[in-house]
């Protein structure tokens, strides 16, 4: 066996398990943020019933902090947003339009990062916020791919690769919506397509 080819498992594997802790941590402290929040609302609404200076002043350091606490889940949000971009495109980055099927390009996409993901967020985050997640995931997905579409020049026109593809497609999907609470999510891979 080639010792590089162990080296870069070995570091495929170091960095997929180091991004799943940095997804699970920031997941948490968006969790953490959310609830303060919430929190906030309560405490704001239990000093407004007041009506004194002090209660005024209450109101305007609730309202910045409830700001700040909403800067920082949206901070949180686009760092998840930047890993899953990240992650998808060093593995969309060497896709091939080739048999077997499926790919193992979207083996990988699917087994080793899509999953991962899922189970590092799944019981964190409510689910809707789960579908929401996912959702934006597919459509980096969709981005992604077909850029690497443009670049590879496969068409949408019913040939051989555009068949592999459709194969490779269907796993996406098949395997995306077996994952618990993603049934329904709709995936709309044929955008693909149309994404510039």
């Amino acid at each position: 066996m080639n010792v590089d080819f162990l080296h870069k498992i070995t570091n495929d594997i170091f960095q997929s398990f180091k991004d799943q802790l940095r997804t699970k941590n920031l997941l948490l402290l968006d969790k953490h943020f959310y609830s303060l929040s919430k929190f906030l609302v309560c405490l704001k609404a239990s000093s407004e019933s007041t009506s004194t200076i002090s209660s005024i002043s209450s109101t305007k350091q609730f309202e910045q902090l409830a700001k700040l606490y909403s800067e920082h889940i949206d901070e949180i949000h686009g760092k998840l947003i930047s890993i899953i971009e990240s992650t998808f495109d060093d593995t969309l980055s060497s896709y091939e339009v080739r048999a077997p099927m499926p790919s193992d390009c979207f083996r990988t996409l699917v087994t080793r990062h899509i999953t991962a993901f899922y189970n590092a967020v799944a019981r964190i985050v409510s689910p809707s916020d789960l579908i929401l997640l996912f959702t934006r995931l597919n459509s980096i997905f969709k981005q992604l791919l077909a850029k690497r579409l443009r670049q590879l020049r496969i068409a949408n026109d019913g040939g051989p690769q555009h068949g592999l593809l459709t194969s490779d497609l269907l796993y996406y999907i098949k395997q995306v919506q077996n994952l618990s609470g993603l049934e329904m999510l709709e995936l709309h891979v044929d955008e693909i397509w149309t994404t510039n």
